[in-house]
């Protein structure tokens, strides 16, 4: 048993599949992925294989990144219906799309980019993140 079913299995009230969770977004809906060492792997996996197996699930969306360290799969030419990437810092992963013309570049001091949501500036309808391995108590944390 891998680390996530162990975790599903253990904390059952903490987990929503996939599935289920990803039915949640929708036409034109903004959606931010954690940034740097936060990137959510595993979510941005999951979510390009749910949408390679509904691949009318959603459209327009917008995804938004502040720094990715991690692959892009979503800038990639097949998922140009489904997803349109804004990049607040245009990683290796990311820059080929932005030259290209598939993605978006939104100059912004790093510091400031959370600014964009809290303030409603840029409002987000789905977040995907990364959380720490629970406690004793089943609690995680940001990080």
């Amino acid at each position: 048993m891998d680390a996530i079913e162990y975790l599903k299995k253990t904390y059952p009230d903490k987990f929503v599949d996939v599935e289920r969770a990803f039915t949640n977004i929708h036409r034109g809906n903004r959606i931010f992925i954690g940034t740097g060492c936060g990137e959510p792997q595993y979510l941005v996996k999951k979510l390009i294989a749910y949408v390679e197996s509904h691949p009318k699930a959603f459209v327009d969306a917008e995804i938004f990144h502040i720094w990715t360290l991690g692959v892009t799969p979503y800038t990639e030419e097949k998922f140009q219906r489904n997803f349109r990437h804004n990049a607040f810092f245009i990683g290796g992963s990311a820059r080929e799309a932005v030259n290209r013309g598939m993605a978006d570049y939104t100059p912004i001091f790093l510091s400031k980019a959370p600014d964009l949501f809290s303030k409603g500036i840029l409002p987000l309808d789905v977040a995907l993140i990364q959380l720490s391995m629970p406690d004793v108590h089943g609690y995680m944390s940001y990080g």
